[in-house]
């Protein structure tokens, strides 16, 4: 079946058909990102990863100390 100006019904419906897909791709990828970014968070608390960074600088400094220490 033809629309006017040689347009056809399976055009129309494909064009419809792709522009649906997108929308439900896009959603999907916007969903799957919003989940990885609530799973990163569980993982890694970044306040509780740079208290322990600072403590085992601060252990390292010790050590360093206690090794010249033992040289001198």
């Amino acid at each position: 079946m033809k629309l006017n100006n040689g347009i056809s019904l399976g055009n129309v419906l494909t064009i419809i058909a792709l522009v649906v897909s997108v929308a439900i791709s896009f959603g999907s990828i916007s969903n799957n990102m919003d989940q990885m970014k609530t799973d990163i968070d569980k993982k890694a608390n970044r306040e509780m990863v740079d208290i322990k960074f600072e403590y085992i600088q601060r252990e390292l400094s010790d050590i360093k100390d206690l090794i010249k220490k033992g040289r001198k």
